[in-house]
């Protein structure tokens, strides 16, 4: 099991790292079509669109390995009045509804991807991409956030 949990902690890694990857990429490529539609009135078509889907792509990849690392911004006025038992009881609850709730759109983001990819959907934008290359961000991230607050919260109901 613990070989398990490192496999899934350095997936959750790489992910972050691809996340990081593509915001560098968009940032110099959105700075790159900047320079030349204003300088050289000859803008790059596809920069706009490529950047709002890493626009989805990054909170998907990411979320789960920021949860691991519980950095998640969090409003703990609440939280901070409880007991320790009472605080890892809260965490271990909120985390499996988490898990549900990111489940339930992993799934329901699954029915709409894999009926993207059976139909042969194209987006709608300039540039004709295979829509469930965009829309598989939300399973994928879904999918891994559903993971961690599961595993987030077994680890709160063994320490309470």
């Amino acid at each position: 099991m613990a070989a398990l949990s490192r496999a899934f902690d350095w997936l959750l890694e790489a992910l972050a790292w691809v996340a990081a990857a593509m915001i560098a990429l968009a940032l110099t490529a959105v700075s790159f079509d900047v320079v030349m539609r204003y300088f050289f009135n000859a803008p790059i078509a596809w920069v706009m669109q490529a950047s709002e889907y890493v626009m989805l792509y990054v909170p998907m990849l990411a979320a789960a390995y920021v949860l691991r690392r519980e950095e998640h911004v969090s409003v703990d006025i609440v939280v901070g009045a409880l007991s320790p038992k009472a605080q890892r009881r809260l965490t271990a609850v909120t985390s499996a509804l988490g898990a549900v709730v990111a489940a339930i759109v992993a799934y329901g983001g699954w029915l709409v991807t894999s009926e993207q990819f059976r139909l042969g959907t194209p987006t709608l934008d300039a540039v004709k991409v295979p829509a469930f290359l965009v829309t598989a961000a939300i399973p994928l991230g879904c999918a891994l956030l559903a993971a961690q607050c599961l595993r987030r919260a077994l680890a709160a109901l063994r320490d309470a």
